[in-house]
């Protein structure tokens, strides 16, 4: 009898410490990669703003193409954490936000993304390669990306951004916004590109 009490304790012990330390789990936080807020520019009666442009295919790295924000650690290491993950796919977060800096660089409502709408209709097809998209928790942010437009009867034209931004603030949040703005300069070099294809 004394034995069976003694088990039983045991059990509740266990059990009460399997509880405590489901309880102590971190919560996750989901985070949405975006522009910061900007003023829309404006002028329909600009020649980029009424092309039809569609954004894809975009790739991106294997290593941070997955649900958790994946972040430098050292030369040659990276952590990706199980706590602080993306609130949708980067392969389409990331286009859509390139549409949306691109829309706004050129006064234009007609930027869409691949599957959204047919390529094979659009005046300019813009492909993306990012090479890197990547950071440290309050140090810095990079997103390094080769594009190419292609536009009917034309040439294709390349070009390459790259852009790194210091993060003054510790913690994922800083961390995900220096992305965003990292992603929004390839977006106005996007937009510059396509002003000197009308020149």
């Amino acid at each position: 009898m004394t034995t069976s009490r003694s088990m039983l304790c045991c059990f509740a012990v266990v059990l009460a410490l399997v509880g405590a330390g489901c309880g102590s789990s971190p919560k996750t936080q989901l985070y949405s990669l975006q522009a910061a807020a900007a003023t829309p520019k404006s002028d329909e009666h600009c020649a980029e703003s009424r092309l039809h442009i569609v954004i894809g295919p975009v790739a991106l790295p294997e290593r941070v193409d997955r649900p958790q924000i994946v972040t430098l650690t050292g030369e040659h290491s990276v952590h990706a954490s199980d706590f602080n993950r993306w609130a949708e796919p980067l392969k389409v977060a990331f286009p859509r936000q390139l549409a949306a800096d691109l829309g706004r660089e050129l006064g234009s409502t007609r930027v869409r993304i691949q599957g959204q709408e047919s390529a094979a209709e659009a005046d300019l097809r813009i492909e993306v390669d990012v090479l890197r998209f990547e950071a440290a928790l309050g140090e810095f942010a990079v997103v390094e990306a080769i594009w190419t437009l292609k536009r009917k009867g034309e040439a294709p034209r390349s070009g390459r951004s790259f852009f790194r931004e210091r993060l003054t603030a510790d913690g994922y949040a800083a961390l995900v916004a220096g992305l965003g703005r990292a992603t929004s300069g390839v977006g106005r070099d996007l937009a510059a590109a396509i002003r000197e294809l009308r020149q």
